[in-house]
């Protein structure tokens, strides 16, 4: 299991740390044994990415910058044990991403099997690509739409019913969403949306006591999520930072929990996913 955290240790610029913005990968066994860890200069905030094995070896795809904060990129790695690594030397740039309304964060989650990239903006647009045209170096979106379009507001924190975005994943055509903040300041929501038809599939609001009785009310953040399926079924599983209280001391904790999701087709209609956007087309997607 690898996640991901900002890396903030020490000053910019110096040691291991770049003048953009950093990430620390942590690995670790299925029973939460840590195992060691990666630093990306320029890696970003830390949140969603891809990874799969290529030859028995982790290798992440994820947002990318050069030292200095430039060069916009999708890049990918492989994994080395305790190495620090950044564009060109470590990571290869995989396609550069063009900036959208003045905003240039995003991040990226990947469905390896199905061969497709999800890249998400905190200010609302989700674009869907093809693997094989990123690995040609093309950032060419074939579905593309805006999280406001399902009554998710991006915005500051200074506004009003505002939505923080959190971590996402995707299952094609199905992208998952977990968003919420620590505090209470917006609802906690877990939501499925088909990318091909711009329609939500579910969308529900993570309660603190559908998760045990021992946590802290006041503080209840989701981080991440990703989708999964095995011979049962398929699951999805959130991360959120969550406290307990032991005489009078706060513990903090990054949990992990498993839900099991009930497919079912009440159309009985078999879905043919075409390969481009088809808006005001969709007389002809059978």
């Amino acid at each position: 299991m690898i996640t991901s955290v900002a890396y903030t240790e020490g000053t910019k610029g110096q040691g291991n740390r770049s003048n953009a913005d950093d990430t620390k990968y942590h690995r670790f066994k299925l029973d939460g044994t840590y195992v060691d860890s990666m630093i990306v200069q320029g890696g970003g905030h830390g949140s969603s990415f891809g990874a799969h094995l290529v030859d028995g070896v982790p290798e992440i795809w994820t947002l990318s910058t050069n030292t200095a904060g430039g060069n916009i990129s999708l890049g990918r790695f492989k994994w080395v044990p305790n190495a620090v690594v950044n564009q060109g030397n470590g990571v290869e740039v995989i396609a550069e991403m063009p900036v959208l309304d003045g905003h240039w964060f995003r991040r990226i989650a990947c469905d390896f099997e199905q061969g497709w990239v999800l890249s998400v903006m905190a200010s609302g647009p989700v674009e869907v690509l093809r693997v094989d045209d990123l690995l040609a170096g093309k950032w060419n979106p074939i579905y593309s739409f805006k999280i406001q379009q399902f009554g998710f507001n991006p915005v500051a924190s200074t506004e009003p019913n505002f939505n923080t975005m959190q971590s996402n994943d995707i299952y094609f055509p199905y992208m998952f969403i977990n968003s919420g903040d620590a505090n209470k300041k917006d609802p906690r929501i877990l939501s499925c949306i088909n990318v091909v038809t711009e329609s939500e599939v579910f969308h529900r609001e993570n309660l603190i006591e559908t998760f045990g009785d021992k946590w802290v009310e006041n503080y209840f953040e989701p981080e991440t999520i990703g989708y999964y399926h095995d011979k049962e079924g398929p699951y999805v599983l959130q991360g959120f930072a969550m406290l307990t209280t032991e005489h009078d001391v706060n513990y903090l904790h990054r949990t992990l929990f498993k839900t099991r999701l009930n497919v079912r087709d009440d159309s009985g209609d078999k879905k043919n996913y075409i390969d481009k956007d088809t808006s005001g087309e969709e007389e002809n997607v059978a």
